[in-house]
């Protein structure tokens, strides 16, 4: 019953916008993986002002799980935003995000929750590219390229600071959200960084990426707008950095 009062170990935030065709599956595969393991848990829809019918998707699924929670929004906020606004209204003293078309295995989840759990405050994975192709190649460079550039500005244990898939401890994280100024897709950057100048203890594991093929559905994550795009905020946050650290 949704009345009952649920506190689970762990939070899972899965931000989304315009997946109508694949959130229910996704959900379900998390569901799948998280039953196995020993954890109690909640799955969090972070739906940024979806107009494809996801919100209704996500209703309906938050009506039938009882660990499922639909949180909307009528204005886009941004995918970082929408991550944020989970955390803080999670339950779980671990909490963590996927991105909705689980290009990152979900299978992955329960490795980064079990680091947590044995001391690290803030894991997340470095993407290992898996498909052969011209054109996924095209894909995979500017993000190889992004991480060659974030570790040319900044020494940090993570590498791959735009995974879409990072997991923390609750009470180490939420005084590190009000220091995170992009909404979008730097956010990910941005939160590895200011992470680890603040002193938390992280920690980056190995994950198979794979180009997810939905009924041909190409993803909207484009990394970042552009390699230039991407450049100046990296500059942006290192003179802030040198000012603030």
């Amino acid at each position: 019953m949704k009345s009952e009062v649920y506190n689970p170990e762990v939070s899972i935030i899965l931000p989304c916008l315009n997946e109508a065709e694949i959130l229910e599956d996704s959900v379900n595969q998390i569901k799948k993986v998280m039953d196995k393991t020993k954890y109690s848990y909640e799955i969090i829809i972070s739906e940024d002002g979806s107009t494809d019918g996801t919100d209704k998707i996500a209703d309906k699924l938050s009506k039938k799980y009882k660990n499922v929670i639909h949180l909307h929004s009528d204005k886009r906020l941004g995918r970082g935003k929408g991550v944020e606004k989970g955390i803080k209204a999670s339950k779980g003293q671990v909490v963590g995000f996927i991105d909705a078309d689980l290009q990152t295995s979900p299978e992955d989840i329960p490795k980064l929750i079990d680091e947590i759990f044995k001391g690290y405050d803030f894991v997340t994975i470095r993407r290992y590219y898996f498909k052969k192709g011209i054109g996924y190649c095209f894909r995979v460079i500017p993000s190889i390229s992004f991480m060659f550039l974030t570790k040319l500005f900044f020494w940090n244990p993570v590498y791959d600071t735009a995974a879409g898939c990072k997991f923390f401890k609750k009470d180490k994280i939420l005084p590190i959200l009000d220091k995170i100024k992009d909404n979008h897709w730097f956010w990910d950057t941005e939160i590895c960084i200011i992470s680890y100048k603040e002193g938390l203890k992280m920690k980056e594991i190995p994950s198979i990426f794979y180009k997810r093929e939905f009924e041909e559905r190409k993803s909207k994550a484009k990394v970042f707008e552009s390699s230039i795009d991407y450049l100046v905020k990296l500059i942006k946050l290192k003179i802030r950095i040198l000012r603030e650290y």
